[in-house]
């Protein structure tokens, strides 16, 4: 009987790991992009951030480096989810998410929900890049 559990247990885990539905090296190009775009704004005085800082929040949800705002819009602009005037560039994002996941009623609730209308444009920039983080699928190594 335990066997047959592991064996369930197994398929269950195999399945989940082959996700058919994410285009795994669109999510790795989308990821060197943003990684990109972060040394390119991390050359500008205006829009750098303490990287210490910035890894804190990341990996412990530590406090946002003073000057995160100008740094995700810089990034948002380079990746083109927002325009040059701040406003969120919803196709863009759109077709950015539909080259990972394809086209599907859970993705277009979560772009709805990632672009909504938010007080400030370093504020929708932090959105953005806080959902893409939270819904990107790692690399399928890193999947256990």
């Amino acid at each position: 009987m335990n066997g047959s559990v592991a064996v369930l247990i197994c398929a269950l885990f195999a399945g989940v790991l082959a996700r058919p539905d994410i285009n795994h090296s669109a999510a790795e190009a989308s990821k060197n992009r943003l990684r990109e775009a972060h040394k390119t704004c991390q050359s500008n005085s205006v829009t750098a951030v303490d990287e210490t800082a910035l890894n804190n929040l990341l990996k412990n949800g530590g406090s946002p480096p003073e000057n995160l705002g100008p740094h995700s819009l810089c990034i948002s602009k380079i990746l083109g989810w927002q325009n040059q005037d701040g406003t969120v560039n919803k196709d863009n994002v759109q077709k950015g998410a539909t080259a990972i996941y394809g086209n599907n009623e859970k993705l277009q609730k979560l772009v709805v929900d990632c672009t909504a209308p938010q007080p400030t444009p370093e504020q929708a920039a932090i959105t953005l890049i806080k959902c893409y983080r939270s819904n990107t699928p790692p690399p399928p190594s890193l999947r256990i």
